[in-house]
C-alpha cells in the first residue's frame, strides 16, 4: 500500500542515512516518526522505526546489570570483548560469573577479555 510520504519525512530519512553517531541516528528516527502519516499503509514502517528507536536508546543505555555493565561503565569497547570475570565477595572466593552475574556494593572484579 502506498505511503504518500512528505517532504519533511524525506528530508529526516536522509539525515537518518547520513548520521553517523548514534545520538544523531536517534534524533533522525525520532523527527521520521513524528512525520510520517499515521495510516493503514504506515503500520509496518511505524513498527519498524520504533523498533530501531528501541534499539538504538539500548545502545546508548549499555548493558543493564552483571559484569557487562561493570565492564561497559570501565569503557565500552571492554564490554563487547568481556568473555568472563572473576567475583570475590563472602560467599564467592575467586568464582567465575557470567556476563549477565548480578554485581553488588563492595565486589571485587577481575574482568577477562579476548
Amino acid at each position: 500500500m502506498p505511503a504518500n510520504l512528505s517532504p519533511e519525512y524525506k528530508a529526516a530519512e536522509a539525515e537518518f542515512r547520513g548520521a553517523r553517531s548514534p545520538e544523531d541516528r536517534l534524533q533522525s528516527l525520532r523527527e521520521m516518526l513524528r512525520t510520517l502519516p499515521k495510516h493503514k499503509g504506515t503500520e509496518h514502517l511505524q513498527a519498524d522505526i520504533r523498533t530501531r528507536i528501541k534499539e538504538i536508546t539500548e545502545e546508548l543505555a549499555g548493558p543493564k546489570k552483571g559484569g557487562a555493565r561493570t565492564a561497559w561503565l570501565i569503557h565500552k569497547e571492554l564490554a563487547d570483548s568481556l568473555r568472563f570475570a572473576r567475583l570475590w565477595r563472602r560467599d564467592f572466593e575467586g568464582r567465575q560469573i557470567g556476563r549477565e552475574h548480578p554485581v553488588e556494593d563492595g565486589d571485587v572484579i577481575e574482568l577477562h577479555v579476548q
